[in-house]
């Protein structure tokens, strides 16, 4: 193959990846319904009924839940909200088994990032949420302690004390969430902590001064059982069209895309400790880190939001970013012409911007969903 056969290929890549570009918003455009006009949170604190189990069960999964058969009185010792950030996949083309050819390799990574929602009104919606899924529990038949009184306690401002800040930085599955806590609450569940913090950490969250056995002490001080609440609200979400796996590998794919949906959609956990079942007579609290005796209800698939808070999506790359793209485009473009085999990467940054009253009122009732189904589930 010639050299001015390969900067024709070359030029012919460009302009397919220009294309692609084109065609990916044109896809996210259409996947997502237009936006609602959602007037402001006018919905009572909980779903009016709560789902039946059957129901419940289509999309979560409970696991360890008969060590709690006998909890009526519960405390909410952890509450955060994890607002997906920036979301965002990729997908390359690849030779299949046995092709020797000479082939410049597409890979196109496209991103959204929420635009439109400031902090302070992230940090009002937990607020609700957390109030809210303290009326859902209650609505389940449970006792549940006051937050103020649960504040009140000596021991859940040291558990709070050792917490990480809120809003903190968590990445899940390709989406970069901030999470939130109330307000005078830090980032205190180890499914966040144990993923960030040091060995020495993990060692301490074992100790009688660790967090779990802070808690333990807490449940015993206000006579409930400890219950933690994470609800995570996405606004997008997308997924590469790359062959995986043996056979994939084996096929190849001569095409790279990827599909994005811009609608809310919400997941999450909620775990109970029974209370009855700590002991810490001995000043140790036996049963503080059983993992056997946590009962734990999560997400099968996620729940789907039904509106859409979506006004308009831009184009979110800087001047500079887009120089580095086309810089590394050229690179590649030379390396192709010179003989060797490379790939030429497009980059897609899309700001997503959201009506912020449309966007609280449907995280609000997605999350109101996702813990009236936790609840249910969590009672064997």
């Amino acid at each position: 193959m010639t050299k001015a056969t390969l900067a024709l290929l070359l030029a012919l890549s460009l302009t397919t990846l220009a294309n692609a570009r084109a065609d990916q918003a044109a896809t996210a455009a259409e996947a997502s319904p237009p936006a609602a006009a959602v007037p402001p949170e006018t919905a009572p604190d909980v779903p009016e009924q709560l789902p039946s189990r059957d129901e419940a069960a289509k999309f979560m999964k409970a696991e360890k839940t008969k060590p709690s058969a006998n909890v009526r009185r519960v405390a909410i010792t952890s509450c955060n909200v994890l607002f997906g950030m920036v979301t965002g996949a990729d997908a390359q083309t690849q030779r299949g088994f046995g092709d020797s050819s000479q082939r410049m390799e597409s890979r196109v990574k496209v991103s959204y990032e929420l635009r439109g929602v400031e902090p302070a009104a992230l940090q009002a919606l937990t607020e609700q949420v957390c109030t809210d899924a303290a009326s859902t529990l209650t609505a389940a038949g449970y006792d549940v302690v006051a937050a103020a009184d649960v504040a009140a306690q000596p021991e859940f401002i040291k558990l709070h004390a050792g917490g990480k800040p809120a809003p903190y930085a968590y990445e899940r599955g390709g989406t970069a969430y901030q999470t939130y806590a109330p307000a005078g609450q830090q980032i205190v569940d180890m499914t966040y902590l144990g993923r960030a913090d040091t060995v020495f950490a993990g060692f301490k969250a074992m100790s009688t001064d660790g967090p779990m056995f802070i808690e333990a002490r807490l449940a015993k001080a206000v006579d409930a059982s400890p219950v933690h609440i994470s609800v995570l609200i996405d606004f997008a979400s997308a997924q590469g069209n790359t062959a995986k796996g043996f056979f994939g590998r084996m096929a190849g794919s001569d095409t790279a895309k990827v599909d994005a949906k811009l609608v809310m959609s919400a997941a999450g956990f909620m775990t109970m400790v029974p209370a009855d079942r700590i002991d810490c007579s001995t000043g140790f609290c036996q049963g503080a880190n059983d993992a056997s005796l946590v009962a734990r209800v999560t997400n099968k698939e996620a729940l789907i939001g039904n509106a859409s808070a979506v006004k308009d999506i831009f184009d979110a790359q800087t001047k500079l970013q887009k120089a580095d793209e086309l810089g590394g485009k050229l690179i590649s473009g030379l390396a192709a012409l010179a003989g060797t085999s490379t790939t030429m990467t497009d980059i897609q940054r899309n700001g997503v911007n959201v009506d912020p009253t449309a966007y609280a009122s449907e995280a609000r009732r997605l999350a109101r969903e996702f813990t009236g189904m936790a609840a249910v589930m969590i009672k064997p």
